[in-house]
């Protein structure tokens, strides 16, 4: 029967790939180059940061807390700032882009409420039970504001 071929009149049945190199897109490797070297500022922060949480994984070697508290900035930090980059980048315009920017104003907003949880959660360690609640009060409303902003209010 010639109307059950399976193939798609645009793609040979030779190929395994939809589309072509070309046709996909930058890699991630060539997105994250362009997102390190494109700005000699955000390079050296970035510099920066990795040797400063060089030095506090040092000085806290066998301090697990401490440790993961540094590394899990770190991580939440740099990904913060990939997604912040590609959300520039998208800039309005066509249906695909604006789902892309809701995704990643998710992923920023999701990052940025892990961080202020993580910062409240190892201050909250060294005050009395009064002010941790003052700190997780804070927390929670600045968390609940940035939801609102991003997702529930009309610009």
């Amino acid at each position: 029967m010639e109307g059950n071929n399976n193939t798609k009149p645009h793609q040979s049945s030779s190929s395994s790939s939809p589309l072509p190199p070309a046709a996909r897109g930058p890699s991630l490797y060539d997105r994250l180059r362009s997102f390190l070297f494109a700005r000699p500022l955000v390079f050296f922060v970035l510099l920066y940061l990795t040797a400063n949480v060089a030095i506090a994984a040092y000085r806290s070697r066998g301090d697990w807390p401490t440790l993961s508290f540094v590394l899990f900035s770190y991580v939440d930090l740099l990904l913060l700032f990939f997604f912040l980059s590609r959300f520039e980048q998208l800039g309005g315009g066509a249906r695909g882009s604006r789902e892309k920017r809701a995704r990643l104003k998710g992923g920023v907003w999701a990052l940025s409420a892990a961080l202020m949880i993580g910062f409240s959660w190892r201050v909250g360690e060294v005050f009395s039970w009064p002010m941790k609640v003052v700190i997780w009060t804070m927390t929670a409303s600045v968390a609940g504001g940035g939801f609102y902003a991003l997702f529930l209010h009309d610009d």
